[in-house]
């Protein structure tokens, strides 16, 4: 737990400087990350890509997925709604929106703001 916590001081130390990773380095790492079940270290890659650059289907995507792994239905349902929303035809998204709106039954389905 130390050395993580000392990674992501590291990175954190380094974004400041301006010697950091880019977004898109930032969002494959914690792509890497989610799909190898480290769902905090994800997460904060994630968001550090997403402040960087709102704009990438991507990393909303799979904020969206580390919500729905959380449990988190309505974030996730609002990542999922953000990635569509800088691309409509990203299929995963679109996907996974679906999935999480049946899981959250009438709640899901009132959250929708995307059409």
């Amino acid at each position: 737990m130390m050395k993580r916590l000392a990674y992501f001081g590291l990175c954190a130390a380094m974004l400041v400087s301006g010697c950091g990773p880019s977004p898109a380095e930032l969002r494959d790492r914690g792509i890497v990350e989610f799909q190898v079940g480290h769902v905090d270290e994800a997460e904060a890659l994630l968001r550090q890509a997403v402040d960087a650059r709102p704009a990438m289907p991507e990393a909303l995507y799979y904020l969206g997925r580390v919500n729905y792994a959380t449990g988190d239905l309505e974030q996730a349902i609002y990542y999922y709604q953000c990635s569509l929303d800088v691309d409509p035809r990203f299929a995963p998204a679109r996907r996974w929106l679906t999935k999480a709106q049946q899981d959250a039954g009438r709640t899901g389905e009132l959250l929708l703001f995307i059409p």
